[in-house]
């Protein structure tokens, strides 16, 4: 399973700032810890800056994060204009594109660069209609999408269906039409792998961490392929590699061991 870094995302007030100011001594030091806190990919968004080109300071931010870390890196922006842009100046391996839609013009403009370069691709399960608010319809959605990946020439396992994680102080019912989802395609498309975002579930609720923990325990009993979290939580890592031993994932318990000796749990997380 890929375990990728979220925080380097311009939603983040003080990460807009950095990337507004180029300020690359913030966008370096938060990309090292990432990588030092379990991270093996980063995930790099440079969306929502008013007035800017978003393609523009995506590229920069693509630049500073190679420049201080060698691991692979998810490129993230809903604007295929600003991923074709940076994936220009991309010289590391594994490279993942996130996100294509079911969109006509989204899958026309970021399916056939994923298969010229070979690489991987997250796909959305919505639409220019927006978001399906139950499972059939988002497994509809994954259907567009796995569809037209194969007919560009996509291999099955470089593309990674997300099942949308939306939160539930909205809808309280958002946690289990994502897992239902999820358990939908992996019945469906047993050769693509899932991608799963597990912050957004809890915005706005109260003890937030509790939540996002209690999702990630249960979303990788779901056997997803790669989940995108706040690997600066100890907690949740404690989380993590705690799934990963209960699943028999973790030979002897080595990770496990390690990662406790490292000091990456809270001293609170064994309590």
């Amino acid at each position: 399973m890929i375990i990728i870094g979220e925080s380097l995302n311009a939603t983040v007030p003080a990460v807009s700032q950095a990337i507004a100011a180029h300020d690359e001594k913030f966008i370096t030091e938060l990309a090292k810890f990432q990588v030092e806190c379990g991270a093996m990919m980063l995930d790099v968004n440079a969306g929502g800056l008013g007035g800017r080109d978003e393609g523009d300071e995506l590229t920069w931010l693509v630049k500073t994060v190679q420049n201080a870390v060698q691991v692979p890196l998810v490129l993230d922006s809903a604007n295929p204009d600003s991923l074709l842009k940076a994936v220009r100046v991309y010289k590391g391996p594994e490279l993942i594109l996130s996100s294509v839609t079911a969109e006509k013009k989204s899958l026309d403009k970021l399916l056939p660069l994923a298969a010229e370069l070979e690489c991987g691709l997250v796909g959305l399960c919505m639409s220019e209609k927006g978001i399906p608010d139950n499972p059939e319809g988002r497994l509809e959605m994954a259907k567009v999408i796995v569809k037209q990946a194969k007919l560009a020439g996509i291999k099955p396992e470089s593309l990674y269906l997300d099942p949308l994680v939306m939160t539930v102080s909205v809808d309280w019912k958002a946690g289990k039409v994502t897992m239902d989802t999820h358990r939908m395609m992996r019945d469906r498309f047993p050769e693509v792998r899932t991608f799963t975002i597990i912050g957004n579930v809890a915005f706005g609720m109260p003890m937030r961490g509790l939540v996002n923990r209690t999702f990630l325990s249960m979303i990788l009993g779901l056997e997803t392929d790669a989940v995108m979290l706040n690997v600066r939580d100890k907690e949740m890592m404690a989380t993590l590699f705690a799934s990963s031993v209960l699943k028999g994932e973790d030979e002897y318990c080595r990770k496990y061991i390690k990662a406790f000796r490292a000091g990456k749990f809270s001293k609170t997380a064994g309590k």
